[in-house]
């Protein structure tokens, strides 16, 4: 939200961190912003979407995304969190709670394990905010946590509004759980805001992160500081985001306690002996199983129509809100449209038949346009142009995270004889697509993005539109249908002749003049490499 803040003035600030999922990129502007402000910021990798506890193995493509990116900017703090998320494939795309017991202790230690030798360094672990606790519980949480460090060398990434919220929703003393870990292993905090509610007559508090951070989390905060010293600090606000003068004001509150305690001469206070040994596994054989099955059975409940009576609401809640979010954001036109009322039942109907395979939400929408086009965009309906308008919107998401090609100038031909032109293959940008649409959908596209759109006559016509990404901009062009045939030759591989022959047969000789066609092409940086094509033997 104050991106734009922090490439212009570059505030006073300690460091950042950005969610891992959210920069997966191959490139774009996104991890090109991350390179940016790194160069003058401190940076921490915060991951959400692994699912450490899950009763699945590591999702390997996930992780080489995650890897793809810690290599790439090399951030001082790598940070995942203590949770599950899926079950047969089936992504819920929540922070998921456990159990405490050995059967989880020993599935995490090994996971984290696997995490640490995969990216080559340490990583911290966060424990969860939660509104559930569970019969098979063996292990005090806060021990729990401190065999983590002891067993797989990791840190802790200790969450002081977790800890209150939990402390709270279970009744237990907060300053007791900190006295039980190490202090050594903490290596970075988080401070944020929570919501009260009331499920069945009992007040809850929800992590919410949408809120200033309350006073007795900053109490809290002394006592951390005060027990383990000073720690890279960060202010989570993710909902609700107010000014940015609102959350340096925060982040300078938190540096004022450090720098009180360091006035006086505190000292960390020393850790209390864990009472519970658990520096070995200790499975029994069916142990896994039964972990496996508990998560089965939750996973059932998440996916129920039906909310569930009590606290566990919260989490089929949480399913929904975050589904139906990154669906509105891959498509804010098609919600703007049908409104926020229908698009949520869109949303819900479009989870169910498509649920989420991914620890990464940015692409959930992939199937939408053709489920829009099974139901309410189908042919005969008055929303069918609704089909060629998602696909459009997604063909801008795509182009927005495709991986960074060199943009060719008009020069470049200049490097081959014009007898090699005809066998050129011209190399397009990862990021280019072609939209063709019965319905004016370039127009569309651009009035409905506008603050008030115009009133677009569906009866204009069909349209063409070219989306490319130039100097990191994701642009989207009207196209002629000459142009787009073109364009979409070139994409598949012809050779220029071949893309030219396609051309010439898809539309009249005399809509096309190739120099005028290629001129654009390149203007539009939407040519990445130019080749002579030799044809097969």
């Amino acid at each position: 939200m104050h991106h734009a803040d922090w490439l212009q003035d570059r505030p006073a600030c300690g460091w950042l961190e950005a969610h891992a999922e959210n920069y997966f990129a191959a490139g774009g502007a996104l991890p090109a912003l991350l390179d940016d402000l790194h160069r003058d910021y401190p940076l921490s990798i915060h991951g959400v979407g692994l699912g450490l506890a899950g009763p699945e193995p590591l999702d390997r493509g996930h992780l080489a995304r995650l890897k793809s990116l810690i290599d790439r900017h090399q951030p001082e703090l790598v940070s995942e969190h203590l949770c599950w998320g899926a079950v047969d494939g089936v992504h819920f795309n929540d922070l998921l709670p456990i159990p405490f017991t050995r059967e989880s202790l020993d599935r995490v230690c090994s996971r984290i394990a696997a995490l640490q030798d995969a990216l080559g360094r340490s990583v911290l672990i966060e424990h969860l905010a939660s509104y559930l606790r569970f019969d098979q519980d063996d292990i005090p949480e806060a021990e729990f946590l401190a065999v983590l460090v002891r067993r797989t060398g990791c840190g802790l990434l200790l969450d002081l509004n977790n800890l209150y919220v939990n402390a709270c929703n279970h009744d237990f003393d907060a300053a007791t759980f900190l006295a039980a870990l190490p202090p050594a292993s903490i290596g970075e905090i988080h401070l944020a805001g929570h919501t009260r509610s009331v499920i069945n007559g009992e007040p809850v508090l929800i992590d919410t992160h949408g809120s200033d951070v309350c006073e007795s989390v900053w109490q809290l905060y002394r006592t951390a500081v005060q027990q383990f010293g000073p720690r890279p600090t960060l202010i989570e606000w993710d909902t609700d985001v107010p000014a940015l003068e609102v959350l340096l004001a925060e982040a300078a509150r938190a540096d004022a306690i450090v720098v009180e305690f360091e006035r006086v001469g505190e000292r960390p206070a020393r850790q209390q002996p864990s009472q519970f040994d658990t520096t070995r596994p200790d499975l029994l054989p069916d142990s896994s199983r039964r972990l496996d099955a508990w998560q089965r059975e939750f996973a059932v409940m998440l996916s129920d129509p039906v909310a569930p009576r009590g606290r566990a609401a919260i989490y089929h809640h949480n399913r929904r809100a975050n589904f139906r979010k990154a669906l509105a954001l891959e498509y804010p036109l098609v919600e703007r449209i049908v409104g926020a009322e229908f698009f949520d039942k869109l949303a819900l109907d479009f989870m169910t038949a498509n649920p989420s395979r991914s620890g990464d939400l940015h692409h959930v929408g992939e199937a939408f346009p053709a489920f829009l086009a099974g139901g309410l965009a189908s042919r005969g309906s008055a929303y069918e142009y609704l089909f060629d308008l998602a696909r459009l919107e997604w063909a801008w998401q795509c182009a927005l995270i495709a991986a960074d090609a060199p943009a060719l100038g008009p020069g470049a031909l200049a490097a081959f004889p014009q007898h090699e032109w005809p066998r050129l293959r011209l190399q397009l940008q990862p990021a280019l697509r072609v939209i063709e649409s019965p319905w004016p959908i370039h127009t569309l596209f651009v009035e409905h993005r506008r603050e008030q759109p115009a009133i677009v006559q569906l009866t204009a016509g069909g349209e063409c539109a070219g989306v490319v990404r130039h100097n990191g901009i994701v642009e989207v062009h009207r196209l002629e249908e000459s142009d787009a045939a073109l364009w979409r030759a070139l994409a598949n591989g012809a050779s220029l002749e071949a893309a030219v022959a396609a051309t010439l047969e898809a539309t009249p000789a005399e809509t096309f003049e190739l120099g005028a066609a290629l001129a654009r092409l390149f203007t539009l940086g939407a040519v990445a490499n130019l080749a002579v094509h030799e044809p097969d033997a």
